[in-house]
């Protein structure tokens, strides 16, 4: 994966989480409403942090961090249609580590 895949994938992941689907984990009682939506308003903060950052800075940690992310992603795909829990639970863990790669490249995410 490279930074515009990245972007790409965080962007579709924002949107799976933003759908009214996973507002059902809230009258599951799975998860509080300010989760969420911190986690949701978090993501999309993400995707504008990685467009507006140099490609250049971002990539050689983006490929260092490649099979992490995929994992992820594929986790998160393999998931979020048949338990909408687990799927968020990817997502954020997807999230942290593109922080991780923020904080690595002194980027304040």
């Amino acid at each position: 994966m490279n930074v515009q895949g990245l972007i790409f994938t965080l962007t579709s992941v924002s949107s799976v989480l933003s759908s009214p689907f996973y507002d059902t984990l809230l009258s599951d009682d799975r998860l509080m409403p300010n989760e969420l939506q911190g986690t949701r308003q978090y993501a999309a903060q993400l995707v504008a942090d990685l467009k507006a950052t140099p490609t250049e800075k971002l990539e050689p940690l983006v490929a260092q961090y490649d099979d992490e992310l995929t994992e992820q992603l594929n986790k998160f795909q393999g998931e979020w249609t048949a338990d909408r829990y687990s799927g968020f639970r990817n997502a954020q863990a997807m999230f942290g580590l593109v922080a991780s790669i923020f904080n690595r490249a002194n980027i304040v995410a």
